[in-house]
């Protein structure tokens, strides 16, 4: 008899849970100089984010454990509280009840209620009249080195009237923290250069707002397709958000915060949807790290730096990690007996 959903659903998260736990161990042992390698890169922004130092242990200080008063408090750098404009509705976050991350495993939404189908480690708010047409993503699996898309139709009535694509891609940086383009180079521009053919031309976007999302200001840029119709067809808002700061083990009793941010990218064919920058203001504004997404974040740093950061007085581990996995392949097995019975 073959799977059903819920059998699927948990196997799907399992191994998702085990490729993040592969993906630590290829950490260890990082001195945190390299850009992870396991997310796609963007055009001219990298999707990947900084390694971190692998192991409890700090060995350049006599391998003594790190304690609570060495690390400095991870720092929040998104809103963690939904903000939704009026006329919009908010999306569902991966860790959600019912969703992909679900700690609790809860019950499946009802999609047919009017539940949105697709989910992200980020949410933010869209017009209640869009339509959820998709979501794609690459990368790691983790939160942090994930990059991920949603597709949305302009008519949820009718799909054929066009989509709209909400990107967010990881910065790459460097050891010192500075923002690093596609080459590795330090960033400067979202311009890029584009040849077809022997035709070539610099493509290029202009500021055109300030946004304000929570207590930080982004620069919001434009790219109008009209510059150079032989190259792009669609219209790009584009801004960088930081997103949060966590501690990293460079050795020495020295726990710097690492920030880590994400280039938002909203793009669409302005003949079929005519999106106005009010609107995609509106959408950048209201982007919000879930509180569960930012928990799962820290739980999954305390594995690579060895200390508390939820404060719950306890460090999760490799052991943690694994004895939820076989609770989770238990109740896989108890779904499907009873499925075949």
């Amino acid at each position: 008899m073959g799977e059903n959903s819920s059998t699927t659903f948990w196997r799907a998260l399992t191994a998702l849970a085990v490729v993040t736990t592969l993906g630590l161990g290829a950490c260890g042992g990082s001195d945190g100089d390299d850009a992870s390698p396991d997310t796609t890169a963007a055009q001219d922004t990298s999707g990947a984010t900084p390694s971190e130092s692998g192991g409890d242990t700090d060995e350049s200080s006599g391998g003594q454990e790190p304690t609570d008063a060495d690390v400095p408090d991870p720092v929040a750098l998104l809103p963690l509280e939904a903000r939704v404009p009026d006329g919009f509705r908010q999306g569902a976050a991966n860790c959600d009840p019912g969703y992909p991350n679900d700690p609790n495993r809860g019950e499946e939404p009802d999609f047919e209620g009017g539940a949105d189908r697709y989910s992200s480690w980020f949410t933010y708010a869209v017009p209640e009249e869009w339509g959820s047409a998709g979501r794609g993503s690459a990368g790691s699996g983790g939160i942090t080195g994930t990059d991920e898309d949603r597709r949305f139709d302009w008519d949820a009535e009718n799909s054929s009237r066009g989509t709209i694509e909400v990107a967010v891609d990881w910065d790459s940086r460097s050891p010192d923290g500075e923002v690093l383009d596609w080459e590795g180079e330090p960033w400067t521009t979202f311009d890029y250069k584009s040849s077809v053919g022997d035709d070539e031309a610099t493509i290029t976007f202009e500021k055109v707002a300030t946004v304000t999302v929570g207590d930080q200001e982004a620069d919001l840029f434009y790219l109008d397709p009209a510059q150079a119709p032989n190259h792009v067809s669609q219209t790009e808002y584009r801004v960088r958000l930081g997103v949060l700061e966590l501690p990293r083990n460079q050795g020495l009793g020295e726990f710097p915060l690492v920030p880590y941010s994400v280039v938002v990218t909203i793009s669409f064919d302005a003949s079929e949807t005519p999106v106005d920058q009010a609107t995609v203001e509106k959408i950048v504004e209201s982007f919000t790290l879930p509180e569960c997404t930012w928990e799962a974040t820290l739980l999954a740093h305390e594995m690579i730096v060895g200390v508390d950061l939820n404060g719950d007085g306890h460090v999760r581990s490799a052991e943690d990690l694994q004895a939820e996995l076989e609770e989770q392949l238990a109740e896989m097995q108890e779904s499907s007996e009873a499925g075949d019975s």
